[in-house]
């Protein structure tokens, strides 16, 4: 259950990584994205220790190496930067909202220059005594605090892809640099109870039953405001109803309050 997973950036042979990438493969609602990614935590350069997950907390996901630099294929359109996760002495990870970009179908997407700063006192997780439990309980908070910051810097990652495919590669180039936007305004408290508002996650699946192997009735494509269970229930979800007709459980790591 890739929700649960605490060492889903170690999963190095279902996370894609430079030597997966084959942009000659890509299928009709596919596209490349390329950039860079570093994480700096507590002040020091981690940045071969993560991964970053696009579009929702469990991916698709993408491991990191010493150069952060990133050439992978996604399913074109709306897209977020939504988790750094890193090897810290165990799995530390942070999840992001807003911070968006678009992949363009049948072409490479430069999506910018991206640096994480990440501070976190945080020392042994107790939550992963608890086996199923902690980890639900840890995916669904932060460690630390994280800022994300975004330069232009394409003339060295282009330098550098086009080194890295010996100018082979012939996909038109698209630019979409990654940027944030505020959410949509939640709901009135009046017209959700006894739920509560909240905001679902772009790219979070929405299941018949609060269960990871349950049936997904859709996969949202961009945020939306919700009405909410004020609690978890089963394995981690929280029941989740919309004025569109939205009916089903989300994973509480892509609800927030």
């Amino acid at each position: 259950m890739r929700v649960f997973l605490i060492g889903l950036f170690l999963a190095v042979g279902c996370t894609p990584t430079l030597k997966s990438y084959k942009p000659e493969s890509l299928a009709r609602d596919e596209g490349a994205v390329l950039g860079r990614v570093k994480v700096v935590y507590n002040g020091n350069d981690l940045t071969s220790e993560c991964a970053v997950c696009f579009r929702s907390v469990n991916g698709p996901c993408y491991r990191l190496d010493t150069s952060g630099f990133v050439a992978m294929t996604l399913t074109a359109g709306g897209c977020s930067i939504r988790r750094i996760a890193c090897n810290v002495g165990g799995e530390r990870h942070f999840h992001f909202k807003g911070f968006r970009f678009d992949v363009a179908p049948l072409a490479k997407t430069y999506f910018g220059d991206v640096k994480v700063d990440w501070t976190n006192d945080q020392g042994f997780k107790p939550s992963q005594l608890f086996g199923l439990v902690g980890a639900i309980v840890d995916q669904s908070t932060n460690d630390g605090d994280a800022k994300l910051s975004v330069a232009d810097s394409r003339g060295e990652i282009l330098g550098w892809y086009d080194e890295l495919m010996k100018h082979k590669d012939r996909l038109p180039l698209r630019e979409s640099v990654v940027s944030f936007s505020a959410a949509p305004a939640m709901l009135a408290a009046e017209s959700c109870a006894p739920l509560v508002p909240a905001i679902v996650a772009e790219g979070a699946e929405v299941h018949e039953t609060p269960d990871r192997g349950s049936a997904v009735v859709t996969t949202l494509p961009a945020e939306a405001a919700v009405c909410a269970g004020s609690s978890q229930v089963g394995f981690g979800y929280r029941r989740v109803k919309s004025p569109t007709g939205l009916d089903g459980y989300v994973a509480d790591a892509e609800i927030s309050r």
